[in-house]
């Protein structure tokens, strides 16, 4: 009898990593968002995405890859709506509805179970002000850092070291980010905020240094920058006492 592989969820709370961290216990943390799922589907290719991304085959052969390894280190997170679809009641539904009935199917045609973490765990955080035990933690390990230069001084992260990427199209210079990298020390923890290129460089960096704790953190830390943004981090620049508040609340303690 043939059984349909589940696609489950998870969510645990932002101190379940932050333990992690603590116990020294390495762990790789993905987030697969729409780009991710877009070069997963095989969808776009060619075309351009937001900040000057470019979905290519290799990009999405990349993205696709990483979902056939079985490391039970391995944390895929994901947006709930993107797979429980229909719960959302947005207004944009429909857009949310194409993605999603085409994500559970290809999922599913892999033929094995998949688990995916709540990956807004880390935004929300961000957003309430949250993230102090996180930052805290990272305190007392060595950090390496690949992301855009506007985040190389932010108070939140001071990391060891710290490897720029373009600010346009990263994924296309993915080879020199990875060779870069792989000039400095192994860190304990390997912080990726690279767009969808880190999907794919922190799986390639897996290979190097399979010991390292690995984030893919999106745009975590973009407000601590004022980096250019939509939704909440947008209404939160307009508001500076809020914005000091929220900046205030996630340092505290740092």
């Amino acid at each position: 009898m043939n059984v349909t592989p589940k696609v489950g969820l998870v969510r645990e709370p932002l101190g379940w990593y932050v333990d992690k961290l603590v116990r020294g216990e390495p762990f790789t943390s993905l987030l697969y968002g729409d780009g991710e799922w877009i070069g997963c589907l095989g969808l776009r290719t060619g075309e351009p995405l937001s900040h000057g991304e470019v979905m290519t085959a290799q990009l999405g052969e990349e993205l696709g890859a990483s979902l056939h390894d079985d490391s039970p280190d391995l944390i895929r997170a994901t947006d709930p709506i993107l797979i429980h679809y229909r719960s959302y009641e947005g207004q944009d539904y429909s857009s949310v509805e194409y993605y999603g009935v085409r994500i559970n199917a290809y999922l599913k045609a892999l033929g094995k179970p998949f688990t995916f973490y709540d990956g807004t765990v880390w935004e929300t955080a961000s957003q309430r002000g949250e993230l102090s035990p996180f930052l805290r933690a990272l305190k007392i390990k060595s950090v390496l850092m690949v992301a855009n230069r506007r985040l190389r001084g932010i108070k939140a992260v001071r990391p060891e070291s710290f490897v720029e990427i373009p600010d346009q199209n990263a994924y296309a210079s993915i080879d020199s980010v990875e060779s870069q990298v792989l000039t400095h020390g192994r860190p304990d923890v390997c912080i990726v905020c690279t767009g969808l290129g880190a999907i794919p460089l922190v799986m390639r960096l897996r290979k190097h240094w399979p010991s390292c704790t690995y984030l893919d953190l999106g745009s975590t830390f973009d407000l601590f920058a004022r980096l250019p943004s939509r939704g909440w981090r947008e209404h939160l620049y307009r508001d500076e006492a809020e914005y000091r508040r929220i900046v205030n609340a996630n340092l505290e303690g740092v």
